[in-house]
């Protein structure tokens, strides 16, 4: 059950539109969850068919690659991405180990996919933010992974500080270079060069 300081905030965050009879159901439905910065939200052995919703802090998700390595594939905050589980990075398809870890600390509300589903079933304007939020998030994905992969490091580099700003001011150097596939170092020359022109 979600204490009842949280439930203003989301009913401010979608100004006051949603019904109240949703709100009550989700206090009733959801946890409420604190992370402590470093600590592991989940990972693709924990918290099957759960979904999170970021109130406050960040996160960071990361893959293991079959020789060992952590690389980071996507950040997290509560308005960039603020929906995540195992629902949604998990295909039974992946061969690949995941988790999800606290970048700062975070309040997260969770609750399981079958009372979203229940919810965006019976309650016509969820379905409808649901949707719209997920083609915007699918394109923001689209969009930062084609220009990884088409653009030189320094041209990657660039064109995510002059998007992407906020995510080089919360994460940190060394994990935004993870997810550039660059080292810290190199990452730390292209910040120098950029800042120099």
């Amino acid at each position: 059950m979600l204490p009842n300081g949280i439930i203003e905030p989301i009913r401010l965050k979608f100004k006051n539109q949603l019904p109240e009879e949703f709100l009550e159901e989700l206090q009733n439905n959801a946890q409420f969850i604190k992370l402590k910065k470093g600590e592991i939200l989940f990972s693709n052995y924990t918290k099957k068919n759960q979904t999170f919703v970021i109130i406050e802090g960040s996160l960071v998700r990361f893959i293991t690659t079959p020789q060992g390595e952590d690389r980071a594939t996507m950040f997290h905050t509560e308005t960039f991405f603020p929906m995540i589980g195992s629902s949604v990075t998990e295909k039974e398809s992946s061969d690949l180990s995941y988790y999800i870890i606290a970048n700062e600390n975070a309040q997260l509300v969770e609750f399981n996919r079958d009372f979203a589903i229940y919810c965006v079933e019976k309650y016509s304007f969820l379905a409808k933010t649901t949707f719209l939020t997920t083609i915007e998030q699918l394109q923001t994905h689209h969009l930062i992974q084609n220009h990884l992969i088409a653009l030189s490091s320094i041209d990657f580099f660039q064109w995510f500080l002059k998007h992407y700003s906020f995510i080089f001011g919360q994460f940190q150097s060394q994990d935004i270079a993870s997810f550039m596939g660059i080292t810290p170092a190199w990452f730390s020359k292209l910040k120098r060069r950029t800042i120099q022109k």
